[in-house]
């Protein structure tokens, strides 16, 4: 489920600056690299390690996103009742990869297609936890500028990441999830409001 989480330092509420002064400039520590976190929840609160995809030249020759569904995925729903459906954004990635449905279909996973580009109308990650991780991002991203000097970068990432998702996942139990997933519509499911 996707979502930006902004250094802080971009986040600035109040500037000072001389009056009249029509152009205001933003310092920044020049890195504008992108990581895309893919992160997964149940509706009784479990997640899924995130994914991390970090940007490169050149693309791979190996497909990291049916090494995660082998590797963590799959794991992860093999003990839980069949079928597993898991709700994905619509984008034609997911349904092109034939191995990828032959894998999910060989253990009990529906695929479930959201409508493209506009999954964010009913992702219950999106509608709650994305918002406190947001908050709870950019407290952590300060306290390590004031502890450490340094800035959010490829290298420590992961490890502030892990930081901000601690907290949440441990706040969040199984009550507060169903809540997200109800106020989502997708459990218990009600087509009448997709």
């Amino acid at each position: 489920m996707p979502t930006r989480l902004d250094s802080p330092l971009r986040q600035c509420q109040r500037v000072l600056a001389p009056t009249g002064m029509k152009h205001l400039y933003n310092i920044s520590n020049n890195t504008k690299t992108q990581i895309t976190a893919l992160v997964c929840a149940s509706v009784v609160g479990e997640y899924v390690h995130p994914l991390l995809v970090f940007p490169r030249k050149r693309m791979p020759t190996v497909n990291f996103l049916a090494g995660f569904k082998k590797a963590i995925f799959i794991p992860f729903v093999s003990d839980k009742p069949k079928p597993v459906v898991l709700f994905v954004d619509g984008h034609m990635s997911h349904n092109s990869d034939i191995g990828t449905l032959e894998m999910c279909e060989e253990h009990g996973i529906i695929l479930y297609d959201l409508l493209p580009h506009a999954s964010h109308i009913i992702q219950p990650l999106d509608l709650s936890v994305f918002g406190g991780m947001k908050v709870r991002w950019s407290v952590v991203v300060k306290q390590h500028l004031e502890e450490t000097g340094e800035t959010p970068s490829a290298s420590n990432f992961s490890f502030l990441l892990k930081k901000s998702m601690a907290v949440l996942c441990q706040a969040r139990g199984e009550p507060e999830r169903v809540k997200e997933f109800m106020r989502s519509d997708i459990f218990p499911f009600n087509p009448e409001a997709l």
